[in-house]
């Protein structure tokens, strides 16, 4: 799968296109095909290094996207 992945605090050119091992659901779990997604205004935050709100900086490398927390 491609993701958008956040390897280093600073401006958006730390975005970079990674492709990644497509997860595979466990038990009780389905997978999703997903078409389209966005971005919240609290990443651009978390993407400059800066925690926002009540969510801590996450560990990098990291998947931006707080709309939904996926871990």
């Amino acid at each position: 799968m491609r993701a958008i992945r956040l390897h280093e605090f600073g401006p958006p050119g730390n975005l970079v296109l990674d492709e990644l091992p497509d997860l595979t659901p466990g038990p009780g779990q389905v997978r999703i095909a997903v078409s389209a997604s966005g971005v919240h205004l609290l990443d651009t935050t978390l993407r400059r290094g800066e925690a926002g709100g009540p969510l801590p900086l996450p560990d990098l490398p990291t998947v931006p996207g707080r709309g939904l927390l996926h871990r």
